[in-house]
């Protein structure tokens, strides 16, 4: 039971886009990153939040599956969807299955998925990581792993710990357009060290003015002193903390009195 929605990316833009949906709601479904592409998909949904966020210079093959807000809850008596049939001929977007489903899936930067791989409403793909052909991914997947089967399970790791670490660090994908098409030969080549090395020689740490607040960067490009917070707590969920909620709550939401 779902909505399904085909979906392509493949001009590879150096600026990120978005995807939204026409079943009257006009919510984005996607976000792409600059230069990632999606040769072929079908995003398939049911009632509730749902968004696929990729990030930068990541490959998608053809034949992608994301499957969002599709799970039935195996804890009750029946797993039928009685709730969600109701939603869908009411236009009720809720999600009444909220503790068994997640709404979104996150692919980081510089990854790769062959083609046919199925993908889980909550899964979360780190940076680097691959993900072979015909694979069904059900939980996360760490960077630069290396992810085949079903379900999907890592099998190995493209470079060793500290390598990963050293990359995460530098994360060559932020950079501009113009820095990443002069590095080319070495994003292209086999020198890992010489590259990494280049790399933290020329890193320069941001001052202590520029890493101040974050937030206030992105409340200046917003234009405004709105504070946005999306933050699902998810106190239904077995794997909800509610010591880390309790914190967050504490610091995001203002105090009154």
């Amino acid at each position: 039971m779902g909505l399904n929605f085909k979906v392509q990316f493949v001009n590879h833009d150096a600026a990120v886009r978005t995807l939204r949906t026409n079943d009257g709601q006009n919510s984005v479904l996607m976000t792409f990153g600059p230069g990632s592409y999606l040769m072929s998909g079908t995003i398939v949904y049911g009632v509730g939040e749902r968004h696929v966020l990729v990030g930068r210079y990541s490959s998608l093959a053809d034949g992608l599956t994301f499957n969002i807000g599709q799970n039935h809850n195996l804890h009750n008596i029946t797993t039928y969807p009685f709730e969600n049939l109701r939603c869908l001929k009411t236009g009720d977007h809720q999600n009444h299955a909220a503790a068994v489903n997640r709404g979104q899936i996150i692919i980081g930067s510089d990854v790769w998925i062959g083609d046919n791989v199925c993908l889980m409403g909550g899964v979360r793909i780190g940076n680097g990581a691959v993900i072979g052909a015909n694979a069904v991914v059900a939980k996360d997947i760490p960077p630069y792993a290396v992810a085949v089967g079903n379900p999907a399970r890592v099998i190995k790791y493209r470079f060793d710990e500290e390598t990963i670490r050293r990359l995460q660090k530098i994360k060559w994908w932020n950079w501009s357009a113009e820095k990443i098409e002069a590095h080319r030969a070495f994003l292209e080549g086999g020198d890992m060290e010489g590259f990494l090395a280049a790399c933290e020689r020329a890193y320069t740490p941001p001052s202590a003015d520029e890493a101040v607040d974050i937030a206030a960067t992105v409340r200046a490009l917003r234009g405004g002193a709105i504070h946005d917070i999306l933050f699902y707590p998810g106190f239904q969920r077995g794997r909800c903390r509610l010591a880390l909620c309790s914190r967050i709550l504490h610091y995001l939401v203002p105090r009154t009195g």
